[in-house]
């Protein structure tokens, strides 16, 4: 089998898919990140996916970075580059149930009504990319396409698939031959297609501004 690339984009079923790869993806210690050049280039993969390593300006341009300084051209061009994409309006009612048990930022998020609690946290995602204050946070909010665009907006990636059609059997069957085996569901939120329950007209608006390229570029909207 070829050598895989795969970019963990948070909350687009990475922790399915992590372990779907099994033993073709090498994993870090990430609770102690290491510098690149301190690791064997089978941990770079995962070390690129380790929210806690900085990578400055490429924070939110992970492709990028690594075709720039990661990876030499023979070793870019080589590799089956993939990643997995969700309708930005879904990930982000996942990314606020995930968060808002687990960051002190969102205290408020626990006892406010959940569309006015929403609203609130989806005000906070441009100062919380701009700071960088609390990575964790940053980055399963960061919107997708930055990370997998080059300079002039050409896609990085050989592949990118859709965790809508993760059930379907010709998408099964791919990944099987890429080497993704026994995929799982986990961490899926129940709501996530309750969009009702969570958006009001102010908070889709403002995702419709802050996720625009997102929903243009791969071709997502509202109202799938």
């Amino acid at each position: 089998m070829e050598r895989i690339f795969w970019l963990h984009l948070k909350k687009c079923a990475g922790t399915s898919l992590r372990d779907a790869l099994g033993d073709r993806y090498f994993e870090t210690n990430r609770k102690e990140p290491m510098v690149f050049l301190g690791l064997d280039k089978s941990f770079w993969n995962d070390n690129l996916n380790n929210y806690r390593v900085p990578l400055g300006i490429f924070d939110y341009r992970r492709s990028l970075f690594a075709k720039t300084y990661l990876y030499t051209i023979e070793e870019w061009d080589s590799m089956h580059k993939i990643c997995f994409v969700r309708n930005p309006y879904d990930r982000l009612i996942s990314a606020y149930n995930y968060l808002r048990v687990r960051e002190k930022k969102l205290l408020f998020a626990r006892v406010l009504p959940k569309k006015l609690g929403f609203y609130y946290f989806v005000k906070l995602i441009p100062q919380m990319l701009a700071t960088k204050r609390n990575r964790h946070f940053a980055t399963h909010v960061a919107p997708i396409w930055g990370d997998i665009s080059g300079e002039n907006g050409e896609i990085l990636m050989d592949e990118i698939f859709r965790v809508e059609d993760l059930e379907k059997d010709e998408v099964l069957l791919k990944l099987s031959l890429l080497g993704f085996n026994n995929i799982e569901r986990k961490n899926s939120t129940r709501s996530v297609n309750k969009r009702k329950s969570y958006y009001t007209s102010k908070s889709k608006a403002l995702v419709d501004v802050y996720y625009a390229e997102d929903i243009v570029n791969l071709n997502y909207s509202y109202y799938d």
